[in-house]
């Protein structure tokens, strides 16, 4: 029977769909390179408590695919018999999201403890008086009980877990966007049961690699005591392999050309390798279905534009100018420069030009191996800051020809 989509029409099998998925977090049709973070994960999980992979973060860029892995984790937990509690912190409540994931396991699992949720309170008795009769109804109000204590809840969790020879998996997604002080009261939670008591309860975390920074500051050691997973670019035979299998799927022919062309400009950034393959799905639906290179060079150029409108930009405007004066600099370069030619074109001190350049990297904007050279990473676009170069110029000049005009002695009449 064919699959019904939301509009009631037939929904196309996978040769002549679209099998791109160019959204934040959203599953890809097909998972690659990512097996080695995948399994060092798995592993901890595998061995226990005691192992310090138990309590996991995955730190990467935005668009990288920690989402993706955390979904993947779970999913094979779940198919052991874990029970899994899920939730993030784009907002602040992050005890009110894992309350409702409880009671959601709790009232849809089979084999959810006993006293896990506390008994839910009836209504009082209701009563109506009409002119010559009275009538009396009863009417029966389920009022939903707070959990007592969301620590309680995961051991009694932990408990029964333990007792079956399972374990829950608690994961937090966006980690770097929670409330500073929901967040240390839930490490102090989590260091308890996890790392004390060494109760059967995972965790793993997803955010930015420079969330580290404020658990530093805010000295919440149980985040910083995780085991620290980055989540990079994927390799260029993984970007190959993703593309070309995807496009062969969706029904769409290729040129090997094209392909290297569109794995070559993604950067090894999954979420530009979605936007392009999605651009080049498009295109070639309205042209002859064959990925050429011509194909793949207006791909790569929409992708581009919508990853400016989409990152870049905000990105740029959240940036300290310090980081913005750097970016600058490896701009004018051509987007490639030396360490210490980089230092001398710059007015800070070098101390400052380390640590900084270390959170552009850890962000996505730069890119360093080892000691080698500086380039512009995956979300730093060469052209959006040639623009913004090029508009401070074009100010700066206007506003100097301005000063000019005020300061120009009018010429005297002629007598």
């Amino acid at each position: 029977m064919a699959e019904i989509d939301l509009f009631g029409d037939a929904v196309p099998a996978a040769k002549g769909r679209n099998l791109f998925t160019p959204g934040f977090g959203t599953p890809p049709y097909r998972l690659v390179g990512r097996e080695d973070e995948i399994g060092e994960i798995e592993g901890g999980l595998r061995s226990g408590p005691a192992d310090p992979r138990f309590a996991s973060l995955l730190l990467g860029p935005r668009g990288s695919g920690k989402t993706v892995i955390l979904n993947e984790l779970e999913s094979t937990v779940a198919s052991k018999g874990w029970a899994v509690l899920s939730a993030d912190t784009s907002a602040p409540g992050i005890y009110a999201r894992m309350e409702r994931a409880i009671r959601k396991y709790a009232t849809t699992s089979e084999d959810s403890p006993e006293g896990l949720l506390p008994p839910d309170r009836e209504s009082e008795t209701e009563v109506s008086v009409s002119v010559k009769v009275a009538s009396i109804s009863r009417r029966s109000k389920r009022r939903t009980t707070p959990l007592p204590n969301i620590e309680e809840s995961l051991e009694i969790m932990g408990l029964h877990a333990q007792s079956r020879g399972s374990a829950v998996l608690v994961t937090v997604d966006e980690i770097h966007s929670g409330d500073v002080e929901e967040l240390r009261s839930f490490a102090s939670d989590m260091q308890r049961l996890i790392k004390r008591r060494l109760l059967p309860i995972a965790f793993v975390g997803a955010g930015l690699p420079n969330v580290r920074n404020l658990f530093q500051r805010e000295k919440i050691t149980f985040f910083l005591r995780c085991h620290d997973e980055p989540i990079g670019s994927l390799n260029q035979s993984s970007v190959l392999s993703f593309l070309s299998n995807t496009l062969t799927d969706a029904g769409r022919e290729y040129t090997a050309d094209a392909v290297m062309e569109m794995a070559s400009a993604s950067g090894g950034y999954p979420y530009k390798m979605q936007l392009i393959g999605d651009e080049a799905w498009k295109i070639s639906g309205s042209r002859s279905k064959v990925v050429d290179s011509v194909i793949a060079d207006l791909a790569i150029r929409e992708a581009s534009n919508k990853l400016r409108q989409r990152v870049h930009e905000s990105l740029w405007h959240d940036l300290p100018r310090s980081d913005q004066a750097i970016l600058k600099a490896v701009a004018q370069h051509g987007g490639l420069v030396a360490r210490r030619t980089l230092g001398a074109s710059l007015p800070l001190e070098s101390s400052h030009v380390t640590h900084r350049i270390k959170e552009l990297v850890d962000i996505g904007c730069l890119v360093r191996d080892g000691r080698g050279p500086i380039r512009l990473g995956p979300l730093a676009s060469m052209h959006l800051i040639e623009d913004i170069m090029s508009d401070e110029k074009e100010s700066a000049l206007a506003t100097t020809a301005e000063h000019a005009a005020e300061h120009t002695p009018m010429p005297e009449p002629n007598r």
